[in-house]
């Protein structure tokens, strides 16, 4: 299934669709039901075409994601991705799994289909399932939204919308818009507050200039990017997939740390999360002379504090993936330059 979790830049032709899609996310539309497209779908679901191979399973249409930055860090991330099935094969695109934990929350996930013919169908937030993010473990505040477009059939279009409120470990957002399918149109917004500063780093692709569309406001846009076909023994897909990383430079000293530039920065950023980790407090260290103060040499103290039939548990603190997905991977929306999903 789709991860929306990887980022990068976004190039396009900015055209007439690029400004029916913008419209349509500004102005919140009066629509019949929950059953009927918004515009900027059915806009996707019209647009001409190319030519693809016989073996291609799906192609996005529109892959649009808008950040906007908050004055405490925190990201409002918005998305829009439309697909339309050309094979069976392809009809996992219908199902969207956004992940969700206490830095990240769902505000908002809707999914509909465009039948090549018959009326349009909907979904919204009550027809997404939870579920844990990992089957193994006992506990776990990593969890996802799962949430199934209806008829994601061959010739059909199915599309989701969905916003998320993220605090973000990192100052730091990727735009990733290559995957497994050919992407028709993909588009980046970036918004940040007053005095703030970004740079943007591309990865397999060369530089797209950003289109400043109002003061702290950035987007980029691409077209036609093909897919990256993943073959046996080949380089992990991020390695090879085209991708753009954001950094942000916030304005007020005491949020600088979250921004990285640098491997110093990285490294120092590291550093600071482990930090004490692994110091021993005085009633272990009371406990080990205790358990050890026998033994004649390194393997016997080994033994005094190793017992012989051993229960392990292990608690770990995971670094949520912020990344929604479909099948396709294209809306892979975490951070991984520096630190990876």
């Amino acid at each position: 299934m789709q991860r929306a979790h990887r980022r990068g830049s976004r190039f396009l032709a900015a055209g007439l669709l690029l400004a029916a899609f913008s419209a349509g996310r500004a102005v919140p539309e009066a629509r019949a039901s929950a059953n009927d497209a918004p515009d900027w779908l059915r806009a996707a679901a019209a647009a001409p075409l190319p030519q693809y191979s016989d073996d291609t399973k799906a192609v996005v249409l529109l892959n649009d994601e808008t950040v906007t930055v908050e004055s405490n860090g925190d990201v409002v991330e918005h998305y829009h991705i439309a697909y339309k099935i050309l094979r069976s094969s392809g009809r996992d695109r219908g199902v969207l799994e956004v992940p969700e934990s206490k830095q990240i929350k769902i505000t908002s996930i809707k999914g509909w289909s465009i039948p090549a013919t018959g009326k349009e169908l909907g979904v919204t937030e009550k027809d997404a399932v939870e579920k844990g993010l990992f089957d193994n473990e006992t506990y776990s505040d990593l969890r996802e939204q799962i949430l199934d477009a209806p008829a994601p059939d061959p010739g059909n279009v199915v599309g989701f919308e969905y916003e998320i409120r993220a605090r973000l470990d990192l100052l730091q957002e990727t735009w990733d818009f290559q995957g497994e399918d050919p992407v028709r149109e993909a588009s980046f917004t970036l918004e940040v507050p007053p005095g703030w500063e970004y740079d943007m780093h591309w990865l397999n692709r060369a530089e797209i200039p950003a289109h400043e569309d109002a003061p702290n406001q950035s987007h980029w846009v691409v077209q036609d990017v093909p897919g990256v076909d993943i073959e046996d023994d080949a380089p992990p897909e991020e390695a090879l997939e085209a991708h753009a990383v954001l950094n942000f430079a916030p304005s007020d000293p005491a949020l600088r740390a979250k921004s990285l530039n640098s491997w110093k920065e990285f490294g120092l950023w590291d550093d600071r999360l482990t930090a004490g980790r692994r110091d021993d407090s005085p009633e272990i260290e009371a406990k080990v002379k205790e358990l050890t103060a026998s033994a004649a040499t390194p393997v016997d103290k080994m033994r005094a504090i190793t017992p012989s039939r051993s229960a392990w548990a292990a608690i770990s603190l995971t670094r949520p993936p912020r990344c929604s997905r479909t099948a396709s991977a294209i809306a892979k929306t975490k951070p991984r330059s520096l630190v990876r999903c």
